[in-house]
C-alpha cells in the first residue's frame, strides 16, 4: 500500500489514478497562469495526499489551509496568496466558501475520472515551479508565505539518502500538520521510495495512548513527533 488512513487504503496506482482525476479537474482553472496556486482546506484523510499529488500533477503548487484557524487568519492569507482554486471536503466546505472569492471544489467531484500520472518528460524545466506555500505564525507581525520551489523539495528528499529506510517495508506515520515543514518530511520520504504512509486521525494526534496504539497496531517504523508528545507515550516496547 501506498497510503492508509483508519480502514482504508490505496495503492501506488490507486494513489496514482486519483491523483491524475485531481490534476485533470484542475488543469482548466491553472491553465495560462505562470505559477498557479490551489489551497487545500481538508480535514485529515487519505483526501490530503491525493489532493497534494493532484495539484502538482497540474502543474501547481498547493497551500495548506487549516480549517481550525480562526476566520481572520485564513481570509487574509487566501487574500494575500491569490488563490486559483481550493479543494475542500464535505467537512470544510461551508467555513472555506464564506471565506474565498476563488472556486471551491469539493474533493469527492474531483475523484471521478481516474487516470495514472505520467512520469515529466523532463523534471528540470519544473524546477523552479512552486511545490507548496507554508505561512508563517505571523507572531512578530503579519503572516508571510514561504515559497518551496520543486527543486528544492526534491534536493531536501535527495539528502536524506542513506538516513532512513523508505523504501517497501517502511511505514511512516503522517502525524504534522499540512501547515508545517514536517509534514513534508513524512510525506515525500516514504512517497518517493515505495513506502507506506500511515495518516493518524486527528483524534489520535492528541491522545499518547492512542498514538502508542496506532504505532503498535500499524506497525510504524518511523515516527516524528513533537518532544512534549512523546515524552507522554508509554514506555512499553512496540514490535518494529
Amino acid at each position: 500500500p501506498a497510503v492508509r488512513f483508519a480502514d482504508r487504503s490505496l495503492s501506488y496506482r490507486a494513489l496514482s489514478a486519483s491523483a491524475g482525476s485531481i490534476a485533470s479537474h484542475l488543469r482548466s482553472s491553472c491553465a495560462g497562469k505562470a505559477d498557479p496556486l490551489v489551497g487545500l482546506c481538508l480535514s485529515r484523510s487519505e483526501h490530503m495526499i491525493q489532493s497534494a499529488f493532484g495539484v502538482l500533477a497540474a502543474d501547481a503548487g498547493y497551500l495548506p489551509l487549516d480549517p481550525s484557524m480562526p476566520a481572520e487568519r485564513l481570509s487574509f492569507i487566501v487574500s494575500d496568496a491569490q488563490l486559483t482554486a481550493v479543494i475542500a471536503d464535505s467537512e470544510t466546505f461551508d467555513t472555506i466558501s464564506v471565506i474565498v472569492d476563488c472556486p471551491v471544489l469539493n474533493v469527492d467531484d474531483l475523484l471521478d475520472a481516474p487516470r495514472l500520472l505520467e512520469a515529466p518528460k523532463d523534471p528540470t524545466q519544473t524546477a523552479q515551479r512552486t511545490a507548496y506555500v507554508i505561512y508563517t505564525s505571523g507572531t512578530t507581525g503579519k503572516p508571510k508565505g514561504v515559497v518551496i520551489e520543486r527543486g528544492m523539495l526534491a534536493h531536501f528528499v535527495a539528502s536524506l539518502e542513506g538516513f532512513w529506510d523508505r523504501g517497501p517495508g517502511s511505514r511512516w506515520m503522517q502525524f504534522a500538520s499540512l501547515n508545517f515543514d514536517a509534514s513534508v518530511l513524512e510525506i515525500f520520504n516514504p512517497l518517493t521510495h515505495g513506502g507506506e504512509l500511515i495518516i493518524a486521525p486527528g483524534e489520535v494526534r492528541s491522545d499518547p495512548q492512542a498514538i502508542f496504539g496506532l504505532l503498535q497496531e500499524a506497525r510504524i517504523t518511523h515516527a516524528f513527533l513533537p518532544p512534549a508528545m512523546l515524552r507522554l507515550l508509554p514506555r512499553r516496547s512496540l514490535p518494529d
